[in-house]
């Protein structure tokens, strides 16, 4: 993100929120990502703890992250990568950033096609459809859109939001779209680009990332007032907001259950939920800055979440370390996501940096 989407941040802040909920807008905004990991999780030794699976006698890193290519790979974005997602299938990879293009890749980091153009800014969240037909995004121009995999549009334009859109996915169905914005709002889509409901509003200030229940009948969200929110379908909000972070909550992302959440924040805290508001003894410790982006394995039992610290931390589902921090290179992590089988790790962030990681026991590496 550059010094003027800094500026504008700082003043919309200052003109609008209350001085109490304004950190430092020095800041890159994220995105997030719940993507997951197929594991056997009786072989993990999970047992339940509070309500939440756990990994019983775990406390020493069991996982490693090697790069699954080398460094040529992925070659192609100008500026830094805001976001990156896999393919259901796990054959390919979406990215997106501040040149404004869309780009497909094979997992061996070659280019698959032409860039997708037409947004008129960076792209800040790119994201799958559950069947891998289409592609949704969303930009600094305030819009969201919906691609064809071959970069064709696939519906029109989605214009409603009056800021920046800094979030969006898919419902697990595929049939809707939910997108979060600077604007402060919530909305929900068709895949036709029309609104499905009046705006859903409840946070004060921006709304950094927005997410769907893996039963598609909640949507949750998270914000410049260090809320976290739960909202049906239809914008009513569930409960009252989880309430715990001392910043802006940058990220949030459903465990694949529906059980528990987790959310980090401007100050590198990660917190985790029960899907009521409970805020659990999780996380004894965290990232050293914000924390932009969070991803759950399929299984529940690992948690990834990467940071403006330059690292991108993996834990057990008691909020244990799982694996020694990563440090793929640059100040900025932006974007972190598990392929469907579990076994890779991509990652993205400035200066083109897009990453793939494999993920391998300890006990397998040091068999070796």
């Amino acid at each position: 993100m550059n010094v003027l989407r800094f500026a504008h941040f700082a003043l919309i802040s200052a003109l609008l929120c209350p001085a109490s909920l304004i950190a430092d807008p020095l800041r890159p905004t994220l995105r997030v990502a719940a993507d997951g990991m197929s594991r056997d999780t009786a072989r993990a030794g999970i047992s339940a703890g509070d309500g939440v699976a756990t990994l019983a006698g775990q406390s020493e890193p069991r996982f490693t992250l090697k790069p699954a290519l080398d460094t040529t790979a992925f070659v192609g974005h100008r500026g830094t990568v805001e976001s990156v997602a896999f393919a259901p299938s796990g054959e390919h990879l979406a990215t997106a950033g501040h040149d404004g293009a869309i780009r497909i890749w094979t997992l061996n980091g070659a280019a698959v096609g032409e860039p997708f153009w037409g947004h008129e800014g960076r792209i800040n969240i790119v994201a799958y459809s559950p069947s891998g037909d289409h592609i949704l995004s969303g930009s600094n121009d305030n819009t969201v859109r919906l691609w064809q995999r071959n970069g064709e549009s696939a519906a029109t334009i989605f214009t409603g939001h009056s800021d920046w859109v800094l979030s969006a996915a898919f419902s697990p169905s595929g049939q809707h779209i939910v997108s979060a914005s600077a604007d402060g709002t919530v909305r929900l889509w068709s895949l036709e680009g029309e609104p499905l409901i009046a705006p859903i509003k409840g946070h004060q200030g921006r709304v950094f990332s927005v997410a769907f229940s893996p039963s598609g009948k909640h949507i949750v969200s998270a914000g410049q007032d260090r809320s976290v929110r739960l909202w049906t379908l239809s914008g009513e909000p569930v409960g009252q907001p989880f309430v715990g972070h001392g910043n802006w909550a940058l990220s949030v992302a459903f465990s694949p259950s529906g059980e528990h959440l987790v959310s980090g924040d401007v100050n590198g805290k990660l917190q985790m939920w029960t899907r009521t508001g409970k805020a659990l003894p999780r996380f004894s410790q965290g990232h050293a800055d914000w924390i932009e982006s969070i991803a759950f394995s399929p299984s529940g039992a690992l948690i990834a979440s990467a940071s403006d610290d330059g690292s991108v931390r993996l834990w057990n589902a008691d909020g244990t370390p799982a694996a020694e921090a990563l440090r793929p290179g640059g100040e900025l992590v932006l974007d972190v996501t598990f392929s469907p089988n579990g076994q890779l790790l991509a990652t993205s962030g400035e200066k083109g940096a897009v990453d793939l990681w494999r993920l391998a026991p300890l006990s397998a590496v040091e068999a070796r």
